[in-house]
């Protein structure tokens, strides 16, 4: 497979070149996943021959993004328009929560956006000191936690030096996780908030120890100066699922049985 190295792609590319590949009935040597394709050299006759075996899918896979050729003094404003719009943004079913942020807000592009999986966050170069917090109406059991910054039109508008950090529920239960005597030894701030993760790379993903019980909120906090903007494009605190008053009445129904 043969790829520029300044395009984007959408999401499950390999997948969607695998089924396409798959459900080829005739013979091929050039599928292509993009209306720009790439420069071969070749002779006239080659080239009407390789057109034969040559299938192009709809609709693109890749999205020239480069200005610059690699000809001297030369712009190459490409676009694929088959490509479609491009997917800023993820949507989750995020539990219900209290949306707070320091930092300065870009246009239309709120936090509550991109929680409700509306939009993507966008905000103004961070401070070492700034932060982004989701505060959960009751506390939850929160199993895991996914949180991706940057996007595909603006790849470095990333969190980095962040960490993240939860408020457990019960006191009790915060002061015997944090400390050189607890055996998990979290680290702690002074408001409580114990450190669980942190980005790398634009991306902070991880499981939530059990131990840690119950959660009140969590929170993003910015530890440097930043020289580029912020873009949250993905949130999902993945709540553990409980079972509605149907789906126990009929578990008491065929136990008694």
């Amino acid at each position: 497979m043969e790829l520029e190295d300044d395009i984007i792609a959408k999401p499950d590319y390999i997948q969607s070149i695998e089924n396409f590949a798959a459900e080829q009935s005739q013979e091929w040597m050039v599928l292509e996943f993009s209306q720009l394709g790439f420069i071969v050299f070749t002779v006239a006759h080659c080239e009407k021959e390789k057109a034969k075996l040559r299938i192009r899918a709809k609709p693109s896979l890749f999205q020239h993004m480069g200005l610059h050729s690699s000809l001297s003094g030369k712009i190459q404003n490409l676009k694929d328009k088959d490509f479609g719009k491009s997917v800023l943004h993820k949507a989750h079913n995020n539990p219900p929560a209290e949306l707070h942020t320091s930092l300065r807000i870009y246009q239309q592009h709120t936090l509550e956006r991109v929680y409700e999986g509306k939009d993507y966050f966008w905000a103004s170069a961070p401070v070492a000191g700034d932060y982004i917090s989701f505060a959960f109406l009751k506390p939850l059991k929160v199993e895991k936690y996914l949180f991706r910054s940057g996007n595909m039109e603006y790849p470095s508008d990333m969190l980095d030096d962040t960490t993240v950090e939860v408020l457990p529920a019960d006191e009790a239960v915060r002061k015997g996780l944090v400390g050189n005597g607890s055996k998990f030894n979290y680290p702690a701030t002074k408001e409580g908030y114990v450190k669980i993760g942190a980005f790398q790379n634009g991306i902070a993903e991880g499981s939530i120890d059990p131990s840690l019980g119950e959660i009140l909120a969590i929170r993003l906090l910015i530890h440097s100066d930043s020289p580029v903007w912020a873009i949250l494009s993905e949130v999902s605190p993945s709540v553990k699922a409980t079972r509605n008053w149907f789906q126990s009445l009929l578990s008491c129904r065929i136990d008694s049985h």
